[in-house]
């Protein structure tokens, strides 16, 4: 189980990446935890009861985001992260927007292919301390490519 503020873009788009490597895993049956991102939401704390009983999981253990990214990284599910620029173009979040910042959706393509983590430019300098890791450059000023693996 994850602790995350959702009201924070960035970590949420991060642990719900890595929510995404689990749940493959556990479908490749490489991996046998999943993680679920914690809100006091009151349909989502009955989906999450429900769930628990129906298919008789336990927490094994409750981690904030950077933990929870160690340990997928020192196990091998995380081979590094894709960068991206957060949108702040005005105007709803789920709606399209005139100069929109699309490269949080190429970014999770390309998280998902090369089994990473969605990194915002905020959020880079906490993670790249790593000693594997590959980098998208994405945006409209920046060229892409993969620097390394």
């Amino acid at each position: 189980m994850a602790n995350g503020d959702s009201s924070d873009l960035p970590s949420l788009n991060l642990v719900e990446s890595m929510s995404g490597l689990a749940a493959r895993s556990v479908n490749n049956d490489s991996l046998n935890e999943m993680v679920w991102l914690y809100n006091y939401y009151r349909d989502y704390v009955q989906w999450y009861e429900s769930a628990k009983t129906r298919l008789q999981f336990s927490v094994i253990d409750t981690l904030d985001q950077w933990q929870l990214l160690e340990r997928y990284k020192n196990n091998g599910l995380v081979k590094g992260y894709v960068l991206y620029s957060v949108d702040t173009s005005p105007g709803n979040l789920h709606t399209f927007r005139f100069k929109m910042n699309h490269s949080v959706n190429v970014a999770t393509v390309a998280a998902s292919v090369y089994n990473g983590v969605l990194i915002s430019e905020e959020l880079e300098a906490k993670v790249q301390k790593w000693a594997y890791h590959f980098y998208l450059m994405l945006g409209e000023k920046r060229s892409l490519g993969i620097l390394r693996i």
